[in-house]
């Protein structure tokens, strides 16, 4: 199924066309699969119950979370890492710098070589706009329920 986007225009904010209006591919997302059906699936290609599959995803989360705080990155082979990136104001010498020149920290996924690999074999489709669209929660998953 290939990746659907519309098409956005962006002022430029630096660089070589800096001011000027440009037009960007953006990617829409066809559905949103949440994780009742991603527990579903894994359950479909394991002996696990979707119920144990939830269990061991939560069970993620919790240590994730308990490493991250921690300052470690997390790193899971082929899927990727999980890191944290500081945004802070910058002084004028190392000294001057304290640790309340930092305004926040984000959690950043970069993909591992599995996923990236599945970049490469993308296809584009466009997807014109609607006259009216609708604001509001994505279509339902078109893929066939799994029992």
């Amino acid at each position: 199924m290939p990746v659907k986007y519309r098409k956005v225009t962006r002022t430029v904010i630096g660089g070589e066309h800096k001011g000027e209006k440009r037009v960007y591919a953006v990617a829409k997302a066809s559905y949103a699969c949440d994780l009742p059906r991603i527990c579903e699936l894994i359950s479909a290609r394991t002996a696990m119950s979707s119920s144990e599959v939830k269990g061991i995803i939560d069970a993620f989360l919790w240590v994730s979370n308990l490493e991250l705080k921690n300052g470690a990155t997390l790193r899971f082979a082929d899927w990727g890492s999980f890191r944290y990136v500081l945004r802070s104001e910058g002084t004028e010498t190392e000294k001057e710098f304290q640790a309340n020149h930092i305004r926040g920290a984000k959690i950043v996924f970069t993909p591992g070589p599995t996923l990236r690999e599945t970049t490469k074999s993308l296809h584009f489709e466009y997807e014109a706009p609607f006259e009216k669209e609708v604001p509001g929660e994505p279509e339902e998953c078109p893929l066939p329920h799994i029992e």
